[in-house]
């Protein structure tokens, strides 16, 4: 089954100095241009090698499927650190700057 391919005309929905507060969704069938709040777990698709010769059976396991797709436990950890870090005040960073806050430019 061939899809079409979905492109998005303005992908940076969020700043660079916040954590994500939106995502696109995905579907059975991959991205699509569905803007959804929050932010979006990390994870993996699993790729499969396929078969040198296909049987029918095989054909119909090719699809984007959930059961194919992993989360990324250590990226989701450190995400939740991170926001912890964010609402508790940033405490441990020295000097003037700030990682993820824009830079201060004199009026």
């Amino acid at each position: 089954m061939q899809t079409e391919r979905v492109v998005i005309a303005n992908p940076i929905i969020n700043s660079p100095f916040e954590a994500p507060k939106l995502h696109f969704r995905f579907s059975e069938e991959g991205i699509t241009d569905e803007i959804m709040p929050g932010r979006r777990q990390s994870e993996y698709f699993v790729p499969i090698a396929r078969p040198r010769q296909k049987s029918q059976q095989q054909l119909a396991f090719e699809t984007w499927t959930e059961d194919r797709i992993q989360p990324n436990e250590f990226i989701n950890r450190v995400r939740g650190r991170v926001a912890l870090w964010r609402r508790g005040g940033r405490g441990g960073v020295v000097g003037a700057v700030q990682h993820g806050q824009p830079p201060v430019r004199p009026a």
